[in-house]
């Protein structure tokens, strides 16, 4: 016995934008891009999760380094 499973539209993954209050996410986070930048270039999988790390730390330590005018 074939049994057909359907959503309704609200119940979509794809119509979450048509929701009231709900924002789509106009464009991927830094690390995410980094990563799947990484991946597009066939980078090893170690070197995909270390970039990220290393971006990661840099931004912090800028940070730091700002709030306490050693800039």
């Amino acid at each position: 016995m074939n049994r057909m499973i359907t959503t309704s539209p609200k119940t979509s993954a794809k119509d979450t934008t048509m929701l009231p209050g709900v924002l789509p996410n106009p464009s991927p986070r830094l690390l995410d891009q980094v990563r799947d930048r990484i991946r597009v270039l066939h980078y090893s999988m170690r070197t995909e999760a270390t970039y990220p790390k290393w971006i990661k730390r840099f931004i912090l330590i800028s940070v730091k380094a700002t709030q306490n005018g050693l800039d």
